[in-house]
């Protein structure tokens, strides 16, 4: 195996700089620097010297939380030239990038983004290629809690709303998590999780997308989804159920649309 750096971005330092230094943010984001004792006066609480100003330091999360910086939720996928493409989430910027191998064997890559703005684009990314070499990626606008759809053909497509979480008679669901991309035949399917119900969803592209649950019910389904395109015919989807009324109470379910 050989490793490649596709993009870098920095992180948090957030309870990771050694003995005598902070976490803080500066010009090129967060960095560590080196506390001092340059200060006028005492510094309050909360706050360290740093270069003769007191500052807050960056701390680390009390809560779990997603990873910050770069290639979060990435996917990888081979174009029909031998390229490698690799969607992700760029939590610093809030989009959905895509970094495509210059040549095939390159190990080098040109980052592109998709879908950017004023919401939080490309959690849960999943991509598909199709023969023509275009590729199809779903997922998650973390603001609204939608499904999106997008494409790449050598250029970013426009995005589309799959699922806007919208149910008559209901408040809104969030729903895009887990979200799996594949073709069935050369139809862009994408199987996603209703995060209010725990139900798998399926969403079809037919001119405009049609959206059906698949696994409905008391069970907890779809936190982690697999899919594959179609097999005689037929897609197949696997994903992990939670059932209390079970022991044990998860399982590995693998049907078919």
């Amino acid at each position: 195996w050989s490793t490649s750096v596709i993009v870098a971005g920095a992180g948090t330092c957030g309870g990771y700089c050694a003995a005598g230094t902070v976490c803080i943010a500066g010009m090129m984001g967060e960095t560590c620097a080196a506390v001092t004792s340059d200060c006028t006066g005492a510094c309050g609480d909360g706050e360290e010297c740093v270069a003769g100003t007191c500052t807050a330091p960056i701390e680390m999360s009390p809560v779990e939380s997603l990873g910050s910086g770069t290639g979060l939720y990435v996917s990888l996928v081979a174009l029909p030239d031998g390229r490698l493409a690799a969607a992700y989430y760029d939590m610093n910027a809030r989009a959905l990038k895509l970094a495509v191998e210059t040549a095939a064997g390159s190990s080098t890559f040109t980052e592109q983004t998709l879908h950017d703005g004023t919401g939080d684009r490309g959690l849960w990314a999943s991509a598909a290629v199709d023969d023509s070499g275009t590729v199809h990626i779903a997922y998650q606008d973390a603001i609204g809690d939608q499904l999106m759809y997008t494409t790449w053909a050598g250029s970013p497509g426009t995005p589309e709303v799959v699922d806007d979480g919208q149910r008559p008679g209901d408040r809104t669901h969030t729903v895009g998590a887990g979200a799996a991309m594949f073709l069935s035949n050369g139809t862009p399917m994408i199987a996603y999780q209703d995060g209010l119900t725990a139900d798998v969803y399926l969403a079809t592209k037919s001119g405009t997308w049609t959206t059906a649950p698949v696994a409905p019910g008391l069970s907890l389904d779809g936190f982690h989804i697999g899919a594959s395109g179609a097999r005689d015919g037929i897609p197949y989807l696997a994903w992990d159920r939670l059932d209390n009324a079970k022991t044990p109470p998860h399982t590995l379910a693998v049907e078919t649309p």
